[in-house]
């Protein structure tokens, strides 16, 4: 339970510093691509 909690954390925040560095569209790519991969790794 702690680790899913750590990785969510770890998720939002990297999220928030790409989210300003990218435009709209690659961001919306970006996080896509995310979800699959942690829905991959059943995280």
């Amino acid at each position: 339970m702690r680790q899913r909690h750590m990785i969510r954390q770890a998720v939002r925040k990297d999220a928030r510093e790409m989210h300003r560095v990218l435009t709209e569209e690659q961001f919306r790519d970006y996080m896509r691509i995310l979800g699959v991969t942690l829905r991959n790794r059943h995280l």
